[in-house]
């Protein structure tokens, strides 16, 4: 469940590849769009923050730890840990119901990623997350 709460959808991913093989995952990622697939095309809307102030994001440490931070709609925070692990283009959160996804996009600012969602159509739910410092 972690990993549904830290994509906002929840699920597997499917595979592709990235677009900067270089490009570390290491940082604070920002939740930008979410959407899924609708007969094989991406629909992708803003994410919407509750807090106008203060954006959720999830950070991946390097010590294999991944907190997600949730701001309610009064700004109070709310953060969720769980350990991840990253196999080429495979990020698995949790171990004891792991959830899996696939990154699409990968760059020094992009964060793109795919996972089952049975509410969209085709079945994939899509993720996209902008780097923050």
């Amino acid at each position: 469940m972690l990993f549904v709460a830290a994509l906002t959808l929840g699920g597997t991913f499917v595979s592709c590849s990235s677009d900067d093989d270089s490009a570390s995952l290491i940082g604070k990622w920002a939740f930008y769009k979410t959407g899924g697939t609708v007969s094989g095309n991406e629909i992708l809307t803003d994410y919407e923050n509750y807090c106008s102030t203060k954006r959720d994001y999830i950070e991946f440490k390097s010590d294999g730890t991944a907190v997600t931070h949730y701001f309610n709609s009064d700004c109070s925070e709310e953060t969720y840990s769980s350990t991840y692990t990253r196999s080429g283009n495979t990020i698995t959160l949790g171990t004891e119901s792991p959830e899996t996804a696939t990154i699409l996009q990968l760059t020094g600012s992009t964060l793109k990623v795919k996972y089952t969602d049975e509410d969209f159509p085709d079945g994939y739910g899509i993720t996209v997350f902008q780097k923050i410092n």
